[in-house]
């Protein structure tokens, strides 16, 4: 079959002449041969042959017939688009290779549907939700490929450049072969879309926020309700500013214990253990940012960007606090942390269950 280097090969075109050249030409040269094994082939079958269909030995006569079709397919759709770009250059038109995919998504869809293939595009509905329910769904812990399609309106299958399936929602890569037939300026941005990180299910409120807003804008093919949005930063920004008690414990807690908790101190702020579990460090925000800024110069930053920044999905905790081992390792992995500090810190603090964290963190490089 054909790579990507060997299309491009017979892809150079200048004219819709060459175009029209090239059309079922693989298949003219072979029409007679397709029957016959490899050695029995005239040097120029022989030569096509093992460049285009390399596997010749192994294929029975019909499926040598449809490599050589596919291959005059492929090099038909490349010649074209080479030719498009050219003609762009010439006529000083902007490029779109967004408009372009469309075209050709268009045309593969036509091709299907004649094969009577089934269509797959996603299904696709206004979204009207009331506020309760998108400040219901905001609070939800984990949101589900149902939440998504909730609180988006597009259903399971391809929407756009991206495939929205059961676990995730992810963007539809460019092939190399049609990378290579646009300028320098265009493939770089092309390459990049093709690094577009998924949103994967189960996923946090934020997270699915946080993958919408970061979306190249070319490509921003999902919108949600401004009341999931709002309610969304309101609670995010509830946990990097103050507690936030719900309310059937407010009901029941008295002025003393409300006053005990606003004053308690970094070393008690740490969530209450399950039975048989070792109770996990955690550390206001504030408290967060004092204890920990001499090895971490960046922390202030990257809490109060933790929605965008995927900080807040790895390690934000109920009621204003966060989880310290989580954000350690997150700032550790982007080379945040300063290591003379970290190690002068577990020096400062042998006994301590944080220096014991913060070693096995430098332990890892």
């Amino acid at each position: 079959m054909l790579d990507d280097e060997e299309i491009s090969k017979l892809a150079t075109c200048e004219s819709e002449r060459e175009i029209e050249k090239h059309d079922g030409e693989l298949m003219q040269i072979l029409a007679k041969w397709f029957d016959k094994p490899l050695s029995e082939l005239p040097e120029k079958q022989r030569r096509h042959a093992g460049l285009y269909i390399k596997k010749w030995s192994e294929l029975s006569p019909g499926e040598r017939r449809a490599c050589a079709t596919e291959a005059d397919r492929k090099i038909q759709q490349t010649i074209a688009l080479r030719f498009q770009q050219a003609r762009r250059e010439q006529e000083g038109l902007p490029s779109d290779r967004f408009a372009q995919r469309a075209m050709q998504d268009g045309f593969d869809k036509a091709t299907r549907e004649k094969d009577g293939e089934r269509d797959f595009e996603s299904e696709i509905e206004e979204v009207n939700m009331l506020v309760e329910r998108c400040m219901e769904l905001a609070r939800k812990e984990a949101l589900t490929i149902a939440d998504w399609i909730e609180i988006t309106g597009i259903g399971r299958g391809k929407h756009g450049a991206y495939l929205v399936k059961r676990k995730s929602v992810s963007f539809i890569k460019w092939e190399r072969s049609l990378i290579a037939g646009w300028p320098p300026s265009n493939q770089a941005d092309m390459e990049r879309e093709n690094e577009t990180a998924p949103l994967s299910f189960p996923c946090q409120p934020a997270r699915l926020i946080q993958f919408i807003d970061t979306l190249p804008v070319e490509i921003h093919a999902f919108r949600v309700p401004d009341a999931f949005r709002q309610a969304v930063t309101e609670i995010v920004q509830a946990t990097d500013a103050t507690p936030q008690v719900p309310g059937n414990v407010l009901e029941t807690t008295t002025a003393n214990e409300a006053e005990q908790a606003a004053t308690s101190t970094p070393a008690t702020t740490q969530e209450t253990p399950r039975t048989g579990a070792k109770a996990e460090i955690q550390r206001k925000r504030a408290a967060f940012i004092n204890e920990f800024q001499g090895m971490w110069s960046k922390i202030n930053g990257d809490l109060g960007d933790a929605a965008r920044n995927g900080l807040a999905l790895a390690a934000n905790a109920r009621h204003g606090f966060w989880r310290v081992g989580p954000a350690l390792n997150w700032a550790d992995e982007r080379g945040r942390i300063k290591r003379e500090k970290a190690e002068q810190f577990v020096r400062a603090n042998r006994d301590s269950e944080l220096s014991i964290l913060i070693q096995a963190m430098l332990d890892r490089k």
